[in-house]
């Protein structure tokens, strides 16, 4: 890693390597391949999550009674009726995460440059390009997770395997 100050900008050129599922390299392909079970398991649990919480939402919802106070009432039902929409939001994200995932796990990697789906070890870091759900230990590699809208992926976009970048 080479970090070079040019005044207030700090630039860093990082080598990038390219992991391909069906490159011959064993702990590339396992190291995706244990990733994706990860994800797909992280999904599940906050799916069932999510689902719990609407359920909740659901029975408070059904055993508030209206008072005198209709003016708490209605607060309250319009409160819930705000983490209900919330909550809907986030079931349909993950719900599109896990399609995004089936996809990916179904896709073969055969390109040479970074694109969705990519395992990239940058400088050292294991960065899984596609979708952005946290950090994953695999074999004592952490793999950081990173959607295709993040500024990092769509300056790797399109990179080969051996490539510098320069990062500000």
């Amino acid at each position: 890693l080479k970090v070079h100050n040019f005044g207030l900008r700090r630039c860093i050129r990082a080598q990038i390597i390219l992991l391909c599922m069906d490159m011959i390299k064993p702990d590339a392909f396992q190291i995706k391949s244990k990733l994706f079970e990860k994800i797909k398991t992280r999904i599940q649990e906050k799916t069932i999550q999510v689902k719990n919480d609407l359920q909740d939402l659901f029975e408070s919802k059904k055993t508030q009674e209206k008072s005198s106070a209709g003016d708490k009432y209605e607060t309250s039902r319009e409160l819930i009726s705000r983490e209900e929409e919330m909550l809907g939001a986030r079931l349909k994200e993950l719900e599109r995460q896990q399609n995004q995932i089936e996809m990916l796990i179904q896709h073969k990697h055969e390109d040479d440059f970074i694109k969705k789906g990519s395992l990239i070890c940058l400088s050292g870091k294991w960065i899984f390009c596609g979708i952005a759900i946290g950090e994953f230990t695999i074999s004592e590699i952490t793999v950081m997770t990173i959607s295709e809208q993040s500024p990092l992926y769509l300056l790797l976009k399109h990179k080969k395997s051996g490539e510098q970048i320069v990062l500000n």
